[in-house]
């Protein structure tokens, strides 16, 4: 019973991880928005070539995008695999998702409103560190 609960726990903490990472604000030029929406705009703009400003303008925010994208996915795909690799996969996941939000302060360093980004981060970040940590520690645990 005790390992169900424990699975449970880690499946609540990482939804909500993937959660507050979807809920990060993005503002930037004349728009606002929340990280999740940038992906799904960033994307079919990308598909489409629908770009308004020069690539090499917003290579951080799309590379953002991407690697962000990567590590929800990693963190989904954790949900379906075998257990001895449930562990790699969240610890991969969540530490792609922490190097997308890297990328996107880079993009956003000189915008006005990065204080917005990082105040709704700091949910994300708080749970991010715990998923890495718990999972870390199983890890340490496993290896005994």
């Amino acid at each position: 019973m005790l390992k169900k609960d424990h699975m449970y726990t880690h499946k609540k903490l990482i939804i909500w991880t993937l959660i507050t990472n979807f809920l990060i604000i993005v503002a930037g030029g004349h728009g606002i928005g929340v990280l999740g929406l940038m992906e799904a705009y960033i994307f079919s703009s990308l598909f489409n070539q629908n770009i308004s400003k020069p690539i090499i303008e917003i290579w951080p925010l799309i590379l953002s995008a991407v690697i962000t994208f990567l590590g929800q996915l990693t963190l989904l795909i954790s949900f379906f695999t075998k257990p001895t690799l449930l562990l790699n996969l969240k610890i991969i996941g969540v530490l792609v998702l922490i190097t997308g939000y890297i990328f996107l302060l880079i993009y956003l360093w000189t915008e006005p409103t990065i204080g917005a980004s990082i105040i709704t981060a700091i949910p994300f970040l708080i749970l991010a560190s715990i998923t890495l940590f718990k999972n870390l520690k199983s890890k340490k645990v496993e290896r005994v």
